[in-house]
């Protein structure tokens, strides 16, 4: 991930061991922080920016044939990551935007307050800024800034309807509990303090008549989309904020075999030679002359007969989850077969050996 850039240190601040400030595993990508989920970096906040940002020119690729189908692409790569000779990684952007400062407790969006360039600071105060707590977002996955200036307003009508009263917010915590309720709200345009009790409620934003803006932050100048979802609250750092879409797959024979994983930067062009010996020959004798590595004819005539059959299974003609589900049932196919080591040569990447101790029972 790429770091932002290094800010000054409070005088007596702690010393922190970060291994690499604002580093994440490339497995993390996957399961905790993917595209569109927000990340915590000492006191500030981001959202993992889209994969168009990504620069994946030195990104290895990852050849996964029988899951590259399922999912109607071509390959994978591992996201980009950053070393000692690169500064360059996975982007992030700032998110939310409404902050809050700690000593004067103004409340505003991010811009307001005159931050130095690179830091993210009160320009009044110096005081290190507070990214807000809360966000809003919709069951179609459109994410926004949570309404503040809406929700302290909502009991005056007239100042509600035109979307602007001239004054300041405040934010402050009295400190009592740790509930919403302590969580206050103020505008100097005099309007009475409010709590953030019930922001929570699923018509909560409704109510305001609050609607979702169909807003996708992680996408650079994205135009927002039209949405008639309704939105909710949610705390910055939820759990249910990003959920990830995990699909796996194994690595199973004739594809996990060492000249499957060499032809597959030849396979679209081995696909549209059909079936026929002869030109498959001819393209593999030119193929070995770059790879400096003999192919059989026969192992691609295997592969294609083995993609074809895959390809006339009924339940993937009914969607993505009938396809996986004949994965799975795959897998567990060569799973009972199994195959053992002394079977296999070094390139291989599946083996299956069977159990030393009892026979187990296996059930699809």
């Amino acid at each position: 991930m790429t770091p932002p850039p290094s800010r000054r240190r409070r005088t007596g601040a702690p010393e922190r061991s970060y291994p690499r400030r604002g580093s994440v595993r490339r497995a993390q990508m996957i399961t905790t922080y993917g595209v569109g989920s927000m990340v915590a970096v000492d006191n500030e906040s981001f959202i993992v920016s889209g994969i168009d940002s990504w620069n994946i020119s030195e990104a290895p690729t990852v050849y996964e044939h029988r899951l590259a189908r399922v999912l109607g692409v071509k390959s994978f790569r591992l996201p980009p990551a950053s070393d000692d000779t690169s500064k360059d990684g996975v982007h992030v952007r700032r998110f939310p935007l409404w902050h809050s400062c700690p000593h004067c407790n103004v409340l505003q969006h991010v811009r307001g307050f005159n931050c130095t360039p690179g830091k993210n600071e009160c320009g009044d105060c110096d005081e290190e800024l507070v990214p807000s707590r809360f966000v809003m977002a919709c069951a179609r996955g459109h994410l926004d800034d949570f309404p503040y200036w809406k929700w302290a307003h909502r009991k005056n009508r007239q100042e509600s309807n035109s979307g602007f009263c001239g004054g300041e917010m405040r934010l402050r915590t009295n400190g009592k509990t740790a509930s919403l309720r302590s969580i206050l709200i103020s505008c100097t345009c005099g309007i009475a303090e409010v709590s953030m009790e019930g922001a929570f409620r699923g018509t909560a934003l409704s109510d305001l008549k609050v609607f979702c803006s169909g807003r996708r932050p992680w996408l650079k100048d994205a135009p927002a989309e039209h949405c008639s979802e309704k939105p909710r609250t949610l705390q910055r750092g939820s759990s249910v904020a990003w959920q990830p879409i995990v699909k796996t797959a194994l690595s199973i024979p004739p594809w996990s075999d060492g000249q499957a994983s060499r032809l597959e930067p030849y396979w679209e062009d081995l696909r549209e030679l059909g079936m026929d010996p002869r030109a498959i020959g001819v393209y593999l004798k030119a193929a070995a002359v770059r790879e400096k590595y003999e192919f059989s004819v026969d192992t691609v005539m295997d592969l294609l007969k083995a993609e074809n059959h895959e390809e006339a299974t009924p339940d993937e003609e009914k969607g993505i989850d009938h396809a996986y589900v004949a994965l799975r049932k795959q897998e567990y196919g060569r799973l009972i077969e199994g195959r053992p080591e002394s079977e296999t040569d070094h390139e291989d990447q599946f083996v299956c050996e069977p159990p030393r101790s009892s026979a187990a029972v296996l059930t699809p």
